[in-house]
């Protein structure tokens, strides 16, 4: 169950109407700046994950999930109905895809999968994945997977090759 935060408390962090979530699609120039701290403190933690698993040589594919609203094609009218500052769809997602590409870690962008396959990952259940979704994220994790760490883990070649339309 999600508690509601205190309005008072919401605008002294400088968040106005607009509920605290979706900040994180407002571009850095119009974030308050307790959303611009968020981002850091999220890409440190990244970062040391990404060392944490170079270190121990483990192998890591980040994977971007996409918030149902962004899938279902009504985003337009979705965002439009939202209070300042405006929303740009993909910037959570480019910015994570940025951070780790800058950083050599595959990454499996949901959204762009999913938008191809809605009739099998629509509706998102309270927020989470349906069972369609989790099975088409599942099969573009093990694609990317085979892919990039095939030889490592000898898998078969046609693993690597199970579906065209996965990055």
């Amino acid at each position: 169950m999600q508690r509601e935060m205190d309005p008072a408390r919401l605008r002294n962090l400088g968040f106005g109407a607009l509920p605290p979530l979706l900040h994180a699609y407002v571009p850095d120039a119009e974030q308050p700046e307790v959303i611009r701290r968020a981002w850091q403190v999220t890409e440190k933690i990244l970062e040391r994950i990404i060392e944490a698993c170079r270190r121990r040589d483990v192998p890591l594919i980040a994977v971007i999930a996409p918030f149902e609203v962004r899938v279902k094609g009504n985003w337009d009218r979705f965002a439009a109905n939202q209070p300042p500052p405006v929303l740009e769809r993909d910037y959570a997602d480019n910015r994570l895809e940025a951070f780790f590409e800058r950083r050599g870690i595959p990454v499996v962008a949901l959204r762009p999968i999913f938008a191809a396959r809605l009739p099998e990952v629509l509706p998102f259940r309270g927020g989470h994945f349906s069972v369609g979704g989790h099975r088409v994220a599942a099969e573009a994790l093990a694609a990317s997977a085979g892919r990039h760490f095939a030889e490592r883990f000898d898998l078969p070649s046609e693993r690597a090759e199970t579906s065209s339309a996965v990055p």
